[in-house]
């Protein structure tokens, strides 16, 4: 189960636009006031491969013949194309991967496909994709634990997996050069992964990033998190010391 990292939006904008860009960003399953990391940075069509074992055998499979000269045809022969770039026994090669290439022969190509994903788009398929596109390997989520947006408001909270998604809000901030976006995260962990930036035009004004465990991450987590800040067990805590206890 991933840390839940809570994230807060909010635009500092004209209302019709803050509008129009709400309504733009949002998951159309969930509606306004939600986000979908696909409306600002789209996952290239391709990469929607499940991301297992079968592909990373795939993938093995194809470097090695690529590197070994040797190709697979469609009447189920192995041909060597060019014997100088064998690094490997031909009977070896089958020892590994024969069995697996005889019961099913599309695993070549679909390593092919995978091959030429990552010399693209640097992934085989979304899940890293995301995970360098986004900072996460999933879309936003959990909005149901958040209040419910409606017209006239300038803030929208969701949750993501493991880490903030800075990446996305400075595409979105580039998107619309003209409006200021001050974004928030903090981990669920109180007190970790915590911190806040301003964006315009798709660059930082303004960033800051307690230290891990401070007392100043969690007031700050706090504060994002709408938890009770007293409840900090700070009672003679050298705040200069990273410290991660809540009182009970």
């Amino acid at each position: 189960m991933p840390n839940h990292i809570t994230n807060e939006i909010r635009i500092e904008a004209d209302p019709k636009r803050i509008h129009a860009i709400l309504e733009s960003i949002k998951n159309d399953l969930y509606g306004f006031g939600t986000i979908d990391f696909n409306k600002i940075i789209p996952v290239p069509q391709e990469l929607n491969i499940r991301p297992d074992s079968y592909m990373d055998k795939a993938i093995e499979i194809y470097a090695v013949m690529q590197e070994n000269g040797i190709t697979y045809t469609d009447n189920g022969h192995y041909e060597i194309v060019d014997l100088g770039a064998m690094n490997m026994t031909f009977a070896y090669f089958k020892e590994q991967y024969g069995s697996a290439i005889e019961e099913d022969p599309a695993i070549i190509e679909f390593g092919h496909i995978c091959h030429d994903n990552k010399e693209q788009h640097g992934a085989a398929s979304w899940y890293e994709w995301c995970q360098n596109a986004w900072g996460t390997r999933w879309n936003a989520f959990g909005f149901e634990y958040y209040p419910k947006v409606s017209e006239g408001m300038d803030t929208i909270m969701f949750d993501t997996a493991w880490s903030g998604v800075p990446q996305v809000l400075a595409k979105l901030s580039q998107d619309y050069p003209e409006t200021m976006i001050h974004y928030r995260w903090a981990g669920e962990d109180i007190g970790n992964k915590v911190g806040m930036m301003d964006l315009r035009g798709g660059t930082v004004q303004s960033i800051y990033a307690p230290p891990n465990g401070s007392m100043d991450a969690q007031k700050l987590a706090c504060d994002i998190m709408r938890c009770d800040p007293a409840a900090l067990e700070n009672v003679g805590i050298d705040e200069s010391e990273p410290y991660y206890g809540l009182a009970m």
